[in-house]
């Protein structure tokens, strides 16, 4: 059974997707560890917000400082330049 051109483009996009899924994750499972070291926190959220046109826009890093199994402090950084800085995106 051979291929047609529609279907060896649709596993070529659907692929690709993949591949873009694992790389986010990747990106993501390698910056929390830094955020976590650099502000001697338990874990962090990076918050992106979808924009008129569709496209998820980098809004905030939220930082949790957890103490004995509870949440000691929260700190809200809202600075978008700081994303790149974790190898976070800027848009998604």
């Amino acid at each position: 059974m051979t291929m047609t051109v529609r279907q060896r483009w649709v596993l070529a996009v659907t692929s690709v997707a993949a591949l873009m899924t694992v790389l986010d994750a990747l990106v993501v499972t390698t910056a929390l560890p830094a955020i976590q070291r650099e502000l001697h926190a338990s874990i962090a959220v990076a918050y992106y917000l979808i924009d008129e046109t569709g496209v998820y826009q980098a809004h905030s890093i939220h930082v949790l400082g957890t103490k004995d199994s509870s949440i000691e402090r929260i700190t809200v950084f809202l600075n978008r330049d700081l994303f790149p800085l974790f190898g976070l995106p800027l848009t998604q």
